[in-house]
Protein backbone atom coordinates (compact mmCIF):
# COMPACT_ATOMS: atom_id res chain seq x y z
CA UNK A 1 0.00 0.00 0.00
CA UNK A 2 1.11 3.48 -0.80
CA UNK A 3 1.72 5.81 1.98
CA UNK A 4 -0.04 9.18 1.61
CA UNK A 5 1.63 11.89 3.53
CA UNK A 6 -0.08 14.85 5.10
CA UNK A 7 1.63 17.19 2.65
CA UNK A 8 0.21 15.29 -0.35
CA UNK A 9 -3.25 15.29 1.22
CA UNK A 10 -3.12 19.05 1.70
CA UNK A 11 -1.98 19.52 -1.88
CA UNK A 12 -4.81 17.33 -3.18
CA UNK A 13 -7.30 19.21 -1.05
CA UNK A 14 -5.98 22.47 -2.45
CA UNK A 15 -6.48 21.30 -6.05
CA UNK A 16 -9.87 19.75 -5.31
CA UNK A 17 -11.10 23.08 -3.98
CA UNK A 18 -9.19 25.38 -6.36
CA UNK A 19 -10.21 23.90 -9.71
CA UNK A 20 -14.00 23.96 -9.13
CA UNK A 21 -13.70 27.39 -7.53
CA UNK A 22 -11.76 28.68 -10.53
CA UNK A 23 -14.36 27.19 -12.90
CA UNK A 24 -17.22 28.81 -10.99
CA UNK A 25 -15.48 32.19 -10.90
CA UNK A 26 -14.77 31.94 -14.64
CA UNK A 27 -18.44 31.26 -15.36
CA UNK A 28 -19.50 34.19 -13.20
CA UNK A 29 -17.02 36.40 -15.07
CA UNK A 30 -18.37 35.29 -18.47
CA UNK A 31 -21.96 35.98 -17.41
CA UNK A 32 -21.06 39.41 -16.04
CA UNK A 33 -19.18 40.39 -19.21
CA UNK A 34 -22.19 39.23 -21.24
CA UNK A 35 -24.54 41.32 -19.08
CA UNK A 36 -22.29 44.40 -19.41
CA UNK A 37 -22.14 43.97 -23.19
CA UNK A 38 -25.92 43.66 -23.42
CA UNK A 39 -26.38 46.76 -21.27
CA UNK A 40 -23.93 48.76 -23.39
CA UNK A 41 -25.78 47.71 -26.55
CA UNK A 42 -29.12 48.71 -25.00
CA UNK A 43 -27.71 52.06 -23.88
CA UNK A 44 -26.41 52.78 -27.39
CA UNK A 45 -29.82 51.98 -28.88
CA UNK A 46 -31.59 54.14 -26.32
CA UNK A 47 -29.23 57.04 -27.03
CA UNK A 48 -30.00 56.77 -30.75
CA UNK A 49 -33.71 56.70 -29.98
CA UNK A 50 -33.37 59.71 -27.67
CA UNK A 51 -31.56 61.63 -30.41
CA UNK A 52 -34.30 60.83 -32.93
CA UNK A 53 -36.99 61.91 -30.48
CA UNK A 54 -35.15 65.16 -29.74
CA UNK A 55 -34.87 65.92 -33.47
CA UNK A 56 -38.55 65.12 -33.91
CA UNK A 57 -39.40 67.46 -31.02
CA UNK A 58 -37.38 70.27 -32.62
CA UNK A 59 -39.28 69.79 -35.87
CA UNK A 60 -42.60 69.85 -34.03
CA UNK A 61 -41.62 73.00 -32.17
CA UNK A 62 -40.80 74.71 -35.48
CA UNK A 63 -44.17 73.65 -36.91
CA UNK A 64 -46.02 74.88 -33.83
CA UNK A 65 -44.18 78.20 -33.98
CA UNK A 66 -44.98 78.62 -37.67
CA UNK A 67 -48.64 77.75 -37.19
CA UNK A 68 -48.95 80.13 -34.26
CA UNK A 69 -47.07 82.96 -36.00
CA UNK A 70 -48.65 83.03 -39.47
CA UNK A 71 -52.24 83.91 -38.42
CA UNK A 72 -50.88 86.54 -36.03
CA UNK A 73 -48.63 88.01 -38.74
CA UNK A 74 -51.63 88.41 -41.04
CA UNK A 75 -53.62 90.17 -38.31
CA UNK A 76 -50.67 92.45 -37.48
CA UNK A 77 -50.24 93.35 -41.17
CA UNK A 78 -53.94 94.20 -41.43
CA UNK A 79 -53.76 96.35 -38.28
CA UNK A 80 -50.75 98.26 -39.70
CA UNK A 81 -52.71 98.88 -42.92
CA UNK A 82 -50.11 97.04 -44.98
CA UNK A 83 -51.13 95.75 -48.37
CA UNK A 84 -50.03 92.84 -50.51
CA UNK A 85 -47.35 93.54 -53.15
CA UNK A 86 -48.40 92.64 -56.67
CA UNK A 87 -45.30 93.54 -58.64
CA UNK A 88 -41.66 93.74 -57.53
CA UNK A 89 -39.19 96.09 -59.18
CA UNK A 90 -35.49 96.13 -58.44
CA UNK A 91 -33.11 99.08 -58.69
CA UNK A 92 -30.44 98.72 -61.34
CA UNK A 93 -27.06 100.06 -60.30
CA UNK A 94 -24.32 100.63 -62.87
CA UNK A 95 -21.55 98.10 -62.57
CA UNK A 96 -18.15 99.29 -61.50
CA UNK A 97 -19.49 102.36 -59.70
CA UNK A 98 -18.67 102.36 -56.04
CA UNK A 99 -20.64 105.49 -55.12
CA UNK A 100 -23.55 106.95 -57.07
CA UNK A 101 -24.10 110.73 -56.90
Amino acid sequence: MKKITVKKMKLRGFWVISIPLLAILSLIYVFQVNAITNNAYNIANLQKETKKIAQNNEGLEVKITQQAYLPNATKIAENLLLEKINRIEYLNVAQGVAVAK
